[in-house]
């Protein structure tokens, strides 16, 4: 389930988070497991930084990091009172965080062995009324951020 923000009857529409739960399968067409590995699952994964850089921005961001590296090292300081701002979004923006899962049904508070962070749907209805109640929730929440 993924939500795109942007102006009504626009076309550009950036990622901004999703929810995903992925199943117990043969994913790899050797073992069972999860989709995705280690992640949590049911989670949340926020997309918005990854969906807003621009083009260039990545190598920009690089330029970036080694200035910065070769000035911790005792390079060549010069005096900058601030970073313009666009080099401060690449920089930030590239920071990929797109790759960390939020989880969003932990069972930490339970004893081993039933404390994981990924479960796996245990019918299709099961995954129909999360789906359900998860856009049910989403959508009164998201009527808060709409703009006149």
């Amino acid at each position: 389930m993924t939500i795109h923000f942007g102006w009504k009857f626009d076309k550009y529409k950036p990622q901004m988070f999703r929810a995903e739960w992925a199943g117990w399968a043969n994913w790899d067409g050797i073992d069972l497991g999860y989709q995705a590995g280690d992640a949590a699952h049911p989670h949340w994964q926020f997309d918005a930084l990854e969906s807003l850089s621009e083009v260039g921005a990545t190598e920009r961001a690089a330029i970036l990091r080694d200035i910065l590296a070769d000035s911790e090292r005792g390079g060549v300081r010069d005096f900058v009172p601030q970073l313009p701002s666009n080099d401060v979004r690449d920089l930030v923006s590239q920071q990929q965080l797109s790759r960390i899962h939020f989880a969003s049904a932990a069972a930490w508070w339970k004893a081993s062995p039933h404390c994981d962070h990924a479960h796996s749907p245990e019918r299709v209805k099961d995954l129909e009324v999360w789906l359900h109640q998860s856009l049910s929730y989403l959508s009164s929440e998201l009527d808060r951020l709409q703009v006149a």
